[in-house]
């Protein structure tokens, strides 16, 4: 206090211009005087997953707060806005578990973690990110909103781990939004199944779904050791990237999507996958697509355009020309030719179409 009043002394007798150079020095922002996040909650309870939520700036009533579940251990809430809300807000730890964001309706947001962008505009429906216990950073929420989260304790994601044959530290982390219709309808599933939890029966019916959900996340995005270390791709993590394109030949998948499942950047990725595969992740992704194209000419009445829509492709005359330049005909062509012809002539008559990829 004494060195206070010496300096306040100090400033009253300094002539004017000095004064005020003083004064902007003294006001100028630090860090000291704004407001520090809140510190990190153990989550051991209900009350205190309302309470991670509202030191995290969710301000709206809980839809769904249910947890600890009897199996998995895990907690779950939803919460909604309907009213954009620009005002930065902390996004605090969860020490000791996994934290799966879910979005469940288009939504603009700004994210950061650890100070790090993570993301700046419209989040897609059906995405979703994965972050670590220790992950913390700010966030500000641009449009309406509706989003699930999915408290995952370590012990429950280690022993996962473990019947997966990997290693402890090799969690599911995914740290960009990624679009995922599994894991989003299951996590709607336990939403939906949330206002029954009161019977016992319905908190295992969660439960399970939330076994269900852990098990998958486990499978397709815990990325095995030597991809972390910079290794090459091969293995089970190539059979994943490869099931998951098969999984999404609708087209919504990304190469930085496959590239953040096996923790490499999107140019290694590209590399490594053109390495194993032999061409390049993109080429692979529409042989797929075709490949499924084809399938759906031969075995269902659907019209081409809903085919080519339902693949990924911008409109029927795109889909048209990039099957006719892989398979020497136009999906017309190729779907009368298979009606028409008798049964294995088809095959004879025109091996260019018919061959697999």
């Amino acid at each position: 206090m004494r060195t206070l009043i010496k300096e306040e002394a100090a400033f009253h007798n300094a002539p004017g211009d000095f004064r005020g150079r003083l004064l902007a020095v003294c006001v100028r922002p630090s860090s000291l005087f704004l407001p520090m996040p809140a510190p990190a909650l153990l989550i051991r309870s209900l009350e205190d997953l309302r309470t991670w939520c509202r030191d995290s700036g969710v301000t709206e009533p809980l839809k769904v707060c249910l947890g600890p579940l009897p199996g998995t251990g895990a907690y779950v809430m939803q919460w909604s806005s309907g009213a954009p809300d620009p005002r930065p807000r902390d996004i605090l730890p969860h020490p000791h578990f996994l934290r799966l964001s879910v979005i469940l309706e288009p939504m603009e947001a700004r994210v950061w973690k650890n100070d790090r962008p993570v993301w700046s505009g419209v989040i897609g429906a059906q995405h979703f990110r994965i972050c670590g216990p220790e992950e913390s950073g700010r966030w500000t929420q641009l449009s309406r909103c509706d989003v699930a989260n999915v408290f995952l304790p370590l012990e429950t994601v280690h022993r996962y781990i473990q019947l997966a044959g990997l290693q402890d530290e090799q969690w599911p982390l995914v740290t960009g939004f990624t679009h995922d219709r599994r894991v989003a309808e299951l996590t709607r599933q336990i939403l939906e199944a949330a206002p029954l939890t009161p019977c016992h029966l319905s908190l295992h019916y969660c439960d399970g779904l939330v076994t269900a959900l852990l098990a998958d996340l486990v499978r397709r995005y815990a990325a095995p050791a030597a991809s972390q270390a910079g290794g090459g791709l091969q293995g089970l993590m190539l059979r994943r990237v490869l099931d998951l394109i098969r999984e999404r030949a609708d087209g919504d998948l990304y190469v930085h999507e496959l590239a953040a499942l096996c923790g490499m950047s999107e140019s290694h990725f590209s590399r490594e996958f053109k390495r194993a595969v032999g061409m390049p992740p993109h080429q692979y992704m529409l042989q797929q697509r075709l490949a499924q194209a084809r399938e759906a000419l031969c075995d269902t009445d659907e019209r081409i355009g809903d085919i080519a829509l339902n693949l990924g492709f911008t409109d029927a005359s795109h889909f048209s020309r990039l099957f006719a330049q892989r398979f020497g005909q136009t999906p017309t062509q190729f779907r009368r030719a298979r009606r028409t012809l008798p049964a294995g002539a088809a095959l004879n008559q025109h091996p260019a179409a018919l061959q697999a990829w």
